[in-house]
């Protein structure tokens, strides 16, 4: 007994060694997946809630709520679910444009990434987002005339993210 007891006190520090290399090789696999996905720019957070700059909480769709990148272009989208058509007929925004400034910060293995992305459509859109390596980001967006709105989801590649974009203004 005292020799199964020794055996293991030697093997338990390799162990538990063993355990924590496999931890940190998942999370370097993992940051490696989502910062191939922000360099391709082709991806899309889908936003399961909205926060407006008075912080109420707001839980939407993420099929019409959504953020997307797709090489130089970009689509900003609200929509609610309620009886009014709006201007992209889903009771909403949807803007469309082009992207004129992408610049990715990365902040290592287990932190994430975050991005500051200028939009430009019919109106100039900033938005900075913070993301973590599992993929669930926030994007905080502003406007020229001081308007804020957050989208908290999940990025998703652009490719099956199985969105749908309304009518945009211009």
């Amino acid at each position: 007994m005292k020799k199964l007891a020794i055996i293991l006190v030697m093997f338990l520090p390799m162990i538990a060694m063993a355990q924590g290399s496999t931890k940190e090789a998942k999370k370097k696999a993992q940051h490696e997946k989502l910062m191939n996905m922000l360099d391709s720019q082709e991806w899309v957070l889908r936003a399961n809630t909205l926060r407006d700059r008075r912080g109420n909480n707001i839980f939407v769709n993420e099929n019409t709520n959504f953020v997307a990148v797709a090489d130089s272009a970009g689509v900003v989208q609200i929509a609610f679910d309620n009886a009014r058509l709006g201007r992209n007929g889903l009771g909403g925004e949807t803007v469309d444009g082009r992207i004129t400034r992408y610049d990715v910060k990365d902040l290592g293995p287990g932190k994430g990434a975050t991005i500051n992305i200028t939009l430009f459509g019919y109106t100039t859109l900033n938005l900075l987002l913070n993301i973590s390596d599992g993929g669930y980001g926030t994007i905080y967006l502003t406007g020229l005339y001081g308007q804020r709105l957050t989208y908290s989801g999940q990025l998703v590649p652009l490719e099956g993210s199985d969105i749908f974009v309304g009518t945009t203004t211009f």
